[in-house]
């Protein structure tokens, strides 16, 4: 091979070797690498929006996140569903509605849905972080008092959704399920100041009893799991509602 060609092939080895550097330093990593929802970051900003309706015969105040369109519609859904139910938005007035649907006439207080949230940042409990809107929703529907519950919509940085079987899978009940019962039986004689409250109590025994149905409100917070037990699941109505905090080392 002359000098000539010998030139030229070392320049051909240096364009190659100088566009492949260039391609898997600024090209190619791009194309592997998962990268965040860029709207995740603004979940945090927490811009808070509201909304109000009210007749002369219920009302309804819902408080939801400006940026997570998927969180606020899954909220609303929850105020459709009671409005439905109740046929709130079928009758125009309270006197038609009491006429209606037999209502105590004498009633003053109407019919209610109001909702507001919080966020609690997860960790990496699941390999990525999350967010979790925790919804605390009271509804009146007449009667002496009124219903509070919680509802929890989790999403990590990728807009993926979690479920509740995602956050605390039904295979794992029965790893926390003596750990969640001695913390509502602590809690609950701090809350009366009753130590002789029984640790037998069956209240207690079956509302933290192992099914997908006693730990349907769960979320993540740092690392650990909390666990939501409603109104007169694990106590009295005035105990109110109770959570757990359950430790990732018991989620194995």
């Amino acid at each position: 091979m002359n000098k000539k060609n010998i030139l030229l092939a070392a320049a051909a080895l240096a364009v190659a070797a100088s566009a492949y550097y260039s391609y898997t330093t600024f090209v190619g990593p791009i194309t592997i690498i998962e990268r965040r929802d860029p709207i995740f970051s603004i979940f945090l900003n927490n811009k808070q929006k509201n909304f109000e309706e009210s007749t002369d015969w219920y009302e309804v105040k819902i408080k939801y996140p400006e940026q997570n369109t998927p969180a606020a519609e899954y909220i609303f859904k929850q105020w459709n569903d009671f409005a439905n139910e109740n046929k709130l938005k079928t009758y125009k007035s309270r006197k038609e509605a009491s006429k209606e649907l037999g209502l105590d006439e004498t009633g003053e207080q109407k019919y209610s849905f109001n909702a507001d949230y919080k966020l609690v940042e997860g960790g990496t409990l699941f390999g990525t972080s999350t967010l979790s809107y925790i919804f605390s929703v009271y509804i009146y529907t007449g009667g002496a008092h009124g219903s509070n519950y919680l509802l929890a919509y989790t999403v990590d940085e990728f807009g993926k959704v979690y479920s509740a079987e995602d956050v605390l899978p039904t295979d794992k009940l029965a790893n926390i399920n003596t750990y969640v019962e001695k913390e509502i039986q602590k809690q609950r004689q701090e809350l009366v100041k009753d130590p002789e409250i029984s640790k037998d109590d069956i209240w207690v025994k079956e509302g933290t009893a192992p099914t997908r149905d006693n730990y349907n409100v769960v979320w993540p917070k740092g690392n650990n799991v909390v666990v939501s037990f409603g109104q007169y699941q694990v106590g009295s109505y005035a105990e109110g509602m109770f959570q757990v905090e359950v430790p990732k080392d018991l989620l194995k």
